[in-house]
């Protein structure tokens, strides 16, 4: 049983595939995920969230498209997280659903306890605005400068959002929950701004990352990350990696290929990697063949005892 065990457990260094970043451009000059893949900040915005939890209070605004309404996990449209359980705050797709998490101080470290949903937002392939309110204990969600939920949460503050989570775009930072579809701008303000605010910004003909309280903004339609438009002084620059690694999570996946997927990112395959992944999955087969053999030969070694004690 423990050979078994060994053989088949999911391992460390089980071998990675590595794959093509999907992030792209779309013909407008927007940042397009055609296949998964992820954009992200350099490094973790520290300073924006060490600024959002002491004011507590900030506005996440989105201007985004998706391919197709059979998106699930949710899938990550954007996210500030480091795997699919933990997060500061994140806007998903789930069907044709719009999901909002948001990590506070009275929620779990994933934001699911009080997760928000707008139905219907995906299911017409158009470019949406999206906008996340928070101030003091009220949340607000905004669709087209329209007010979907309106949530008083009393006593609830956003200190205890972690400063380490990176700014995601498109995914997970892990890789495990892609979205499908483009994204034209992000911003994030200092304040909640106001239902009027919102309403202008959403049915204004030029989308704008831009603004006197934005503390970070990325106008993503310039065809090139290199020269998207960052502003704010809480802004770090947006990278997008060039290959994807991703690793099997259990034997049998690495096996078939298939499974869940735990992809990490860079631009060089690591060889040694994927060698050593594949001297894993090598040795994990040879034990189960070991094992079952051995199994195998229990049988025929007790109907041999119990002729030998026959004939005596």
């Amino acid at each position: 049983v423990v050979l078994v065990v060994f053989g088949l457990a999911p391992g460390p260094q089980n071998p990675p595939r590595y794959v093509p970043n999907g992030a792209g451009y779309a013909p407008d000059g927007s940042l397009q995920f055609s296949s998964p893949g992820l954009v992200r900040s350099a490094e973790p915005p520290r300073r924006l969230y060490e600024r959002i939890a002491s004011t507590n209070a900030f506005t996440l605004e989105v201007w985004a498209r998706a391919t197709s309404s059979d998106q699930h996990g949710p899938a990550r449209i954007v996210s500030a997280s480091t795997d699919p359980g933990h997060r500061n705050v994140s806007l998903g797709q789930d069907g044709a659903d719009l999901i909002v998490r948001l990590r506070t101080s009275k929620a779990d470290l994933n934001g699911t306890e009080r997760e928000s949903r707008v139905q219907h937002v995906f299911g017409d392939q158009q470019t949406h605005h999206i906008a996340l309110t928070a101030v003091e204990s009220d949340v607000s969600v905004y669709v087209d400068g329209q007010l979907k939920i309106f949530q008083a949460r009393p006593d609830v503050t956003l200190s205890s959002w972690n400063g380490d989570y990176p700014l995601v775009i498109g995914n997970e930072d892990s890789g495990q929950r892609a979205w499908l579809g483009a994204v034209l701008a992000v911003a994030v303000h200092e304040r909640a701004l106001s239902g009027d605010e919102i309403a202008r910004r959403a049915s204004a003909s030029v989308v704008s990352a831009t603004g006197r309280e934005v503390l970070a903004g990325y106008d993503l339609r310039t065809g090139d990350l290199t020269r998207a438009q960052v502003t704010g002084e809480m802004a770090p620059p947006l990278v997008m990696p060039r290959l994807v690694r991703v690793a099997p999570q259990s034997f049998w996946s690495s096996l078939l290929d298939a499974g869940q997927h735990r992809p990490l990112f860079g631009d060089a395959v690591d060889w040694a990697d994927v060698w050593g992944g594949r001297a894993y999955r090598i040795v994990g087969l040879a034990v189960t063949f070991l094992a079952v053999c051995g199994w195998g030969a229990v049988p025929r070694r007790a109907a041999g005892q119990r002729r030998s004690r026959g004939g005596t």
